[in-house]
Order: structure tokens, then C-alpha cells, then sequence
């Protein structure tokens, strides 16, 4: 009796090879499409949240500069408020009195004494010591310097503040990721007390 002979074959080693190619490149592609989607959600949640921090923020400035008393005066910077005169038009960094007198300075140019990085609502305030109706005097041990809205790593905060026609301040606010703004929003916000507008000198160095 002849034994019947088997036409089953094996794969050869070129069609294994083929095989492993054509895996590995699905595999390629699917990893590609996987990275691009996680990359799109992690820009659609960093602009999620540049978002909310801008709403915060502005919702602070915006308590904080209703209530303010005495006068409001915008510098093009706040880096150095000694013995310089108001922007009339926008600047980088606001300063008002606060209901207890006390000078208060909002700005987003960092603090190299206190460590604070370029990018961050910082607010600056001293105890008032009188030299005229609205002036007061610098001195650096009644300073203090807090960091009011805390940002994820590689965020960037830049703010900017302008009069309006009405008693009034808009506020321009943008957060940027790698110098790519992500977020911008604006708010204006009457102010409650109609402190006047001044440009004069009201900060001078301790003598």
C-alpha cells in the first residue's frame, strides 16, 4: 500500500521576513496615529486649562481694582516703580491704593529678589509711609511680594493694562506655551470709587 504523500509545506524564510516587514509597519502606523492623538489632547487640555487661569486671574485683577482707592496708575513696566512717572497709554503693570492705604502693584516681570520667574501674576504691596497726599516711599523692609496664580511648567502669563473712555480698566491677558500664544482674553472693569488717574511720581526711593 503506497503511503499517501503530504503536500503541506512550511514558510520559507523569505515569506517569514515579509511577513515580520509588513508587521512592523502596521505596528509603525498605528503607534504614529496613537502619538498624534495623544499629542492633540495634550493641546486641546493645555488649552483647557490656560483658559481657566486666565478666567482666575481676571476675575482677581478684576476684585481687586474695583475696591481700589486713593489713585490707579499704569507703568509700561513695573520693574522699576521708583521715581517714574504713569503711562497714559497701555503698560505691563498696574498700581492703585487699596482700601487701607497701602500701595499695591500688579505685574508679570518677575521678582529676582524674591526668586519669582518672568511669567506669573505677582502681586507687590508696602506699608504706606506718607511723604504727600500720593506719594509714599520705598522700603524694603515693609516689602512683600506674593505669587498669586500658580502656572503649570511651561506656561507663560503676559498681561497688559490700558484706560477706557468710562472710569475704567481693560485688561489684556494672554497665556503662551513655548512662545505660542494658546489663550488671550480681555475684561474691562469699572471701578467703583473713581480714583483718579494720575501719571506723577508717586513711589520714591528711601533716602
Amino acid at each position: 500500500m503506497k503511503r499517501q504523500k503530504n503536500d503541506r509545506r512550511g514558510s520559507t524564510l523569505v515569506e517569514l521576513m515579509a511577513a515580520m516587514g509588513l508587521m512592523c509597519l502596521v505596528m509603525t502606523m498605528a503607534a504614529g496615529c496613537m502619538l498624534s492623538g495623544g499629542a492633540v489632547l495634550r493641546r486641546v487640555e493645555r488649552g483647557n486649562h490656560a483658559r481657566l487661569l486666565l478666567d482666575q486671574t481676571l476675575t482677581l485683577l478684576q476684585e481687586e481694582l474695583e475696591n481700589s482707592c486713593g489713585y490707579i496708575k499704569i507703568y509700561e513696566s513695573g520693574l522699576d516703580t521708583a521715581d517714574r512717572e504713569g503711562a497714559l497709554g497701555p503698560g505691563r503693570a498696574i498700581e492703585y491704593l487699596d482700601a487701607a492705604g497701602c500701595p499695591t502693584l500688579y505685574i508679570t516681570e518677575g521678582c529676582a529678589d524674591c526668586g519669582i520667574p518672568e511669567g506669573v501674576l505677582i502681586r507687590r504691596s508696602w506699608e504706606p509711609v506718607g511723604r504727600g497726599a500720593d506719594t509714599w516711599e520705598i522700603t524694603a523692609e515693609e516689602e512683600r511680594c506674593e505669587e498669586m496664580i500658580p502656572l503649570s511648567r511651561g506656561l507663560f502669563l503676559q498681561i497688559e493694562y490700558s484706560f477706557t473712555e468710562a472710569a475704567g480698566v481693560l485688561i489684556s491677558a494672554e497665556v503662551s506655551w513655548r512662545q505660542e500664544v494658546i489663550a488671550r482674553q480681555e475684561r474691562t472693569v469699572s471701578l467703583r470709587h473713581e480714583p483718579p488717574r494720575i501719571t506723577a511720581v508717586t513711589a520714591v526711593k528711601e533716602k
